[in-house]
C-alpha cells in the first residue's frame, strides 16, 4: 500500500519538523453578500518555515484577517474557498475537518486585535492558560506544575503570582494583551499569528509588546506571522513582508 498523501494525514504533529509550517497556494476566498459575491482573497501564495518572521501588510479591507482566519480553518459561514489550498504542517486545512479542530492552539496560536474578547471574564488568567496546556499538551500539567508560571513569566507577567490569580478586568490593557499571548503560546504552537494586536496600543505599550512578541516566539521556536496596517511596526518585528491590496499580493 502506498504511503498516505499529506492530504490524508490528520496527525499534524507527526509531520517532519523542518518542513514548512504554512503553505498557502493560489488561495482565493469569496464572501456571499446581499449585493453578490465579494472576492476577499485572490491567488495568494505564502510559505512560512519554522522560526521565520513574516509580516502581512495592508490597509483595512485588503484581506489580511481573512487570510488569518483561513490559516486557522475558521472562515465564517458565508465565506468559501473558491481556489487553492492552505496546508498547515502538510495537512490541507479545508480537506481534513479532523485536523481543523486541532490547528487552533496546538499548531497555530492566535493573538487577536481585541484581547478582551479572547479572555473569559469569569475565569482567572492562570486557569485559562492551564486549560490550553491541558487540551493540547496532555501530561505536562501535573498538580503544582510550573508550566503556567513559566508561560506567564515568558510574557512578562511573572513571577508575581497575582497575575495568575487575576481576572481579566483586574489587569491593564497591556497586561491583558500579554495574557492572551501566554494563552496563544500554551499549546506550544508551530506558528504564532499576531492579527493587528498592536493597533490599539499607545507607543510605549506597543514597543513593549513588540519586544515580548519577538522574545516569546524565539524562546518557543515558533514561526511568527504578524498582520498589520502599519509598516513601522513590521519593521521592528519581521524579516520579510508580504503586501496585500484588495485581496492580492502586490
Amino acid at each position: 500500500m502506498p504511503p498516505p498523501s499529506p492530504t490524508d494525514r490528520t496527525d499534524i504533529s507527526a509531520i517532519e519538523p523542518s518542513a514548512p509550517v504554512v503553505e498557502v497556494c493560489s488561495l482565493a476566498v469569496a464572501y456571499r453578500e446581499r449585493t453578490g459575491v465579494h472576492l476577499a482573497l485572490e491567488d495568494v501564495d505564502l510559505t512560512l518555515l519554522p522560526g521565520e518572521r513574516v509580516g502581512i501588510l495592508g490597509e483595512s479591507g485588503s484581506g489580511k484577517s481573512t487570510l488569518a482566519a483561513a490559516l486557522l480553518g475558521r472562515l465564517p459561514d458565508h465565506a468559501r474557498v473558491t481556489a487553492g489550498s492552505v496546508r498547515i504542517r502538510g495537512v490541507d486545512v479545508f480537506s481534513a475537518p479532523s485536523a481543523r479542530r486541532t490547528i487552533p492552539g496546538r499548531v497555530v496560536g492566535l493573538v487577536p486585535q481585541e484581547p478582551a474578547r479572547a479572555l473569559h471574564p469569569m475565569k482567572r488568567i492562570g486557569r485559562m492558560v492551564a486549560e490550553v496546556v491541558r487540551s493540547h499538551r496532555p501530561g505536562e500539567l501535573a498538580p503544582g506544575s510550573a508550566v503556567v508560571g513559566a508561560l506567564l513569566e515568558l510574557v512578562e507577567l511573572g513571577p508575581d503570582p497575582r497575575f495568575a490569580a487575576a481576572f481579566p478586568h483586574q489587569l491593564s490593557g497591556g497586561e491583558r494583551q500579554r495574557a492572551v499571548l501566554a494563552r496563544a503560546l500554551a499549546g506550544n504552537p508551530a506558528v504564532l499569528v499576531a492579527d493587528e494586536c498592536l493597533a490599539a496600543s499607545d507607543a510605549r505599550r506597543r514597543l513593549r509588546l513588540m519586544r515580548t512578541l519577538r522574545t516569546a516566539a524565539a524562546a518557543s521556536g515558533a514561526a511568527l506571522l504578524v498582520i498589520s496596517h502599519d509598516p513601522a511596526d513590521l519593521r521592528h518585528l519581521v524579516d520579510q513582508v508580504l503586501v496585500l491590496h484588495r485581496g492580492r499580493v502586490v
